[in-house]
């Protein structure tokens, strides 16, 4: 079976899988290597250097396309047609079918489309994509899975979920972080919404786990929308920050256990992409 390339011009296009767009194109498949950086300190006259710390850095997606045509002048219109859909000059996202739940949001680079010898009728050539986040990512958030959830498991190492998963109405519950990172908006710039309803006063939202909090100052009744957008708050639409503490949830590997302080009747949505390196 062909590998297949599956594509999104913008966040209002339809995906598309590319041989739908240009039926002569043929993909053939992807490689991508992840990038970690690190930092170290050298100091005169001391063997070696100092570790100080590592970050996931931009890495590149080559994909390889095999392109047919009946001869020259079919050739030089293809080649219109595959420049104008990758020289838009804004990501792109894109996914394959070996990981129909992952996708990257890259942008192309310069790449030269040619016949394969002179008078030839078949070019080989390749794209290569940079992906600046470094990462992959979930194909839906994670309060959207249940589109997809039964027939493509996200990861081969978490528990079964569905979108009801990520969303809470106790006080004290737990919610899993698949990601292969911490999920961090303050010092990574992670997105991670948590869409709140509340009853009660001055209320406290922990993650007991890693010790992360937010706190809402003043009374809400169960009308009010409050949304926490990374380290942004909202209260019925309008920004609300002034009224916390400027606190922002953090949310680990794995299980993390929340507490609630303060509320009478909860309800909390924790709505994120999962982010894997690989």
């Amino acid at each position: 079976m062909k590998p297949r390339l599956y594509i999104k011009l913008s966040g209002d296009d339809d995906e598309f899988e590319i041989s739908s767009k240009i039926p002569q194109l043929t993909f053939l498949g992807c490689t991508d290597t992840p990038i970690q950086n690190n930092s170290y300190g050298e100091f005169g006259g001391v063997n070696g250097s100092l570790f100080y710390y590592s970050n996931t850095g931009r890495n590149t997606i080559t994909a390889k396309f095999l392109l047919k045509f009946k001869d020259y002048y079919q050739y030089k219109a293809l080649r219109q047609d595959i420049y104008r859909l990758f020289m838009q000059k804004h990501l792109y996202r894109i996914r394959t079918d070996a990981e129909q739940t992952m996708v990257n949001y890259v942008i192309p680079t310069s790449f030269e489309i040619e016949p394969f010898e002179p008078l030839a009728y078949f070019s080989n050539f390749s794209i290569v994509f940079d992906n600046p986040s470094g990462y992959k990512f979930s194909r839906y958030r994670s309060d959207e899975q249940a589109d997809i959830w039964d027939e493509y498991p996200l990861g081969w190492h978490i528990p079964i979920f569905n979108e009801e998963s990520f969303f809470f109405t106790e006080n004290s519950f737990k919610v899993f972080n698949p990601s292969d990172v911490v999920i961090d908006p303050y010092s990574q710039k992670h997105d991670l919404k948590i869409k709140m309803k509340f009853v009660g006063e001055n209320i406290l939202v922990r993650n007991d786990t890693n010790g992360s909090d937010w706190a809402f100052n003043g009374k809400l009744n169960k009308s009010d929308v409050v949304i926490l957008d990374g380290i942004n708050t909202y209260l019925n639409g309008s920004p609300a920050s002034n009224k916390t503490n400027f606190g922002n949830l953090v949310l680990n590997q794995g299980w993390n256990e929340i507490s609630v302080i303060g509320a009478t009747e909860t309800e909390i949505i924790f709505s994120f992409p999962f982010i894997y390196i690989d």
